[in-house]
């Protein structure tokens, strides 16, 4: 037979064990629901001037500014940025300093904090052929990938 005292330390020390084991899903729950936002967050696209990669009604996963900025921006990427109080998903075709070629007969450069985008279905995007290059300090997010699609 076992000792009544030995019984008892044992189910203590598993008491503890399964104590630390719920705070310390607690602490990772609490970091994930108040970290994890400054970081990525998912977008709802409305529009098709960006299909056929991302089309009317997906759901994106992007890196949100502390991240894209230790990842970077590079040309190809796709970006959600804000203009004129709208939110735009776009293609990044142009990096700062570099020209870059609107027409036949227009060429501009850009300045260190510009980008020039463009939708992938160029007949129906509105982008900096319009509207001019964007700001850095507008581009909301980098998008990583389609995460829900839509129509």
């Amino acid at each position: 037979m076992i000792p009544e005292r030995y019984t008892c330390e044992k189910r203590k020390k598993a008491d503890r064990k399964v104590k630390r084991i719920t705070l310390y899903i607690f602490l990772l729950s609490l970091i994930v629901v108040t970290v994890i936002p400054h970081f990525i967050a998912t977008y709802h696209i409305n529009g098709g001037s960006m299909e056929p990669y991302i089309s009317n009604g997906d759901r994106v996963l992007a890196a949100t500014e502390p991240t894209y900025k230790i990842i970077g921006l590079n040309r190809g990427d796709v970006i959600i940025f804000k203009h004129n109080h709208r939110r735009f998903i776009k293609r990044i075709t142009g990096l700062p300093d570099e020209w870059v070629r609107i027409k036949e007969d227009k060429t501009i450069q850009l300045l260190p904090d510009e980008y020039f985008v463009m939708g992938d279905n160029r007949a129906l995007s509105l982008d900096s052929r319009s509207f001019g290059p964007i700001k850095a300090k507008d581009i909301l997010a980098r998008v990583l990938m389609v995460i829900e699609e839509g129509e």
